[in-house]
């Protein structure tokens, strides 16, 4: 469990002292979601800034550019890399194709929520390995092999990731896209000023803005994202959706055996496969695991060609039965 949170301020609504305690405020807030990290994205001078911290908000400092109107920010609770390396936190910074050298990063990212299928993907796209450990960052990685950032590139990598998640990203235009899964999102708009404010859920967002006497007064409405539906908020207010596929997301969750009798897809497993991974030494629970987390025969014979990828893949299918289960509460 992950925060997000930040704002969009297309009419310049804000002074630099508001801004700053705006993001003050729902970065605090947001703390119920994370301790570990705290990290903002930002443009200044035509240049996209990152900047983080392995500590929580209200020990972080966050003061962005006087002429920054848009702010994306997340606050960490570390399921997978450390957070005291913080080139594992976020947000991460990603760069497009045609991407030129010496002009810092042409858009960040941030997660809430977890992948189980990261290093699969990296495996099956060729992608390259990186020091980053932290399963968010396959997202960029796909971003950045795509080569553009839009609507339709989004979709597409939201429909290959398996797990939970929410994505915001943050370009060196000020456009924020908002990739909603399963994971949770509030975002609200203020009619008045046009000013946009979004945390990971609403008891975050009211929590804020009760503190904030200059948005006290003033009347927002609900801008609803619902699971499936990726929002593009440009620099000017202007706000475009699409939807996309989330067949592939249900299925680590919704699978038909359920957890419960998970032991029971047996039957669907070949002996020849069975086999194949006692004779590299893991158990047969350890297939089952992986089987119950979504993946499927074909893909389970394909890590076991790489006992090391099949390691990591069944530590994270792991986590995500001990989530299930209730072990990590």
């Amino acid at each position: 469990m992950c925060g997000l949170f930040g704002f969009s301020d297309p009419s310049r609504s804000l002074t630099p002292r508001q801004a700053r305690q705006l993001l003050r405020v729902l970065s605090v807030s947001s703390m119920v979601r994370g301790t570990d990290a705290t990290g903002i994205a930002y443009n200044s001078h035509d240049r996209l800034h990152i900047y983080k911290r392995p500590d929580a908000a209200n020990k972080t400092l966050l003061l962005p550019s006087a002429s920054s109107h848009v702010v994306m920010g997340h606050v960490r609770m570390t399921t997978q890399g450390s957070a005291q390396s913080n080139y594992n936190n976020h947000p991460f910074p990603g760069n497009l194709d045609g991407h030129l050298p010496g002009s810092g990063p042409d858009f960040a990212l941030a997660h809430n929520g977890v992948l189980n299928n990261d290093l699969l993907l990296r495996h099956q796209l060729h992608l390259p390995k990186t020091r980053i450990e932290t399963d968010s960052y396959i997202a960029v990685q796909m971003l950045a092999s795509a080569g553009t950032l839009d609507l339709a590139s989004l979709a597409g990598i939201a429909e290959q990731l398996e797990g939970t998640f929410t994505l915001t990203i943050l370009d060196k235009q000020d456009n924020l896209y908002f990739v909603r899964g399963n994971n949770p999102l509030c975002l609200v708009e203020f009619p008045r000023t046009g000013l946009f404010v979004y945390a990971s859920t609403s008891e975050i967002l009211q929590n804020a803005i009760s503190h904030l006497g200059f948005l006290q007064t003033q009347p927002f409405s609900r801008v609803w994202l619902e699971e499936g539906e990726i929002l593009h908020l440009s620099a000017d207010g202007q706000m475009e959706t699409r939807t996309f596929d989330t067949r592939r997301l249900q299925s680590l969750f919704y699978a038909p055996w359920g957890w419960p009798s998970f032991r029971n897809s047996k039957r669907t497993l070949s002996e020849d496969l069975l086999n194949t991974a006692c004779n590299l030494g893991f158990e047969e629970e350890d297939v089952m695991i992986l089987q119950g987390c979504g993946y499927c025969p074909d893909e389970i014979e394909e890590l076991l060609q790489d006992p090391e990828l099949f390691r990591a893949a069944l530590q994270e299918s792991y986590y995500e039965y001990a989530v299930y289960r209730g072990d990590w509460l």
